[in-house]
């Protein structure tokens, strides 16, 4: 997620620690359906704590699953995950990345990051094929008390229609972090950022926190923001000016740190 338009001013530092070697777990984005759930009025408020503040934007949609407004802490990571040669070896490392107010000298093990990329491939893979009880079972308990059920489906079915299908997503990066103190419930917790394309929808970027008990067991989804523009609307934009378009996007685009680009991705359709 990237670019910078409104930033906040309350985010936690973070710090990448490499280890390894570990083996790369093979990503499929084909498998990987929409990270947006829903779609909200034009008129949104931002995370509590702030990737920005409110945006009166009517082209612009910006969804809010399940708000714990205290896992805002998430959203200060910006170094990039990406697998770095040991000298000495030939065996790839790989970045783990930490918030500062993580349990000290605490590391996900490899088993919990596999767990957090099956989670995230069946979660956004019940999305995508309609599986929406699926989907919602493997939210946690304080993200199914916020929406119903019935809404859950309505909204997700409102937004495949309007998105079309899956082009591709890509996992951007994950950052992790172990019983912080203004985290709502002790456990580990995981966000996931990520971009995709749909056949409408050009430019989208998200993330999914995930959350895993302090007896362990499975990680169930805890929050899920996207931002995005569809092509409809992108397009009406471009038409008037396209220097608004970047504009618009790159203020949207600043609630995904790792997205990698305020530029609009692709022209609209």
């Amino acid at each position: 997620m990237s670019a910078v338009l409104l930033k906040a001013a309350c985010e936690p530092a973070s710090h990448n620690v490499r280890v390894g070697p570990i083996p790369e777990i093979p990503v499929s984005p084909d498998k990987l359906s929409d990270a947006t759930p829903c779609v909200v009025p034009p008129l949104h408020e931002k995370l509590p704590c702030g990737r920005g503040r409110k945006m009166k934007l009517s082209p612009i949609y910006a969804v809010l699953i399940a708000a714990t407004a205290a896992l805002g802490l998430f959203e200060a990571a910006r170094a990039q995950n990406s697998p770095v040669q040991d000298p000495a070896t030939s065996s790839p490392r790989r970045e783990v990345n930490i918030t500062n107010d993580s349990a000290p000298g605490w590391l996900p093990s490899r088993i919990q990051e596999e767990q957090v990329l099956k989670t995230t491939i069946d979660y956004f893979s019940a999305l995508d094929q309609q599986q929406y009880e699926r989907a919602y079972a493997m939210m946690a308990e304080a993200n199914r008390n916020s929406l119903p059920l019935s809404r859950f489906i309505q909204q997700n079915r409102e937004f495949q229609e309007r998105s079309g299908t899956l082009v591709r997503r890509n996992v951007l990066k994950v950052t992790w972090t172990k019983d912080p103190a203004s985290a709502p419930f002790r456990g580990v917790y995981a966000a996931v950022d990520i971009a995709t394309q749909f056949v409408n929808v050009d430019r989208h970027c998200g993330y999914v926190v995930l959350y895993q008990r302090p007896s362990g067991g499975e990680f169930e989804v805890m929050r899920q923001e996207s931002n995005f523009i569809d092509n409809g609307t992108a397009a009406k934009i471009e038409r008037d000016k396209r220097a608004v378009l970047d504009h618009m996007w790159a203020g949207l685009a600043t609630n995904c740190p790792n997205y990698g680009s305020t530029a609009s991705p692709l022209p609209a359709r």
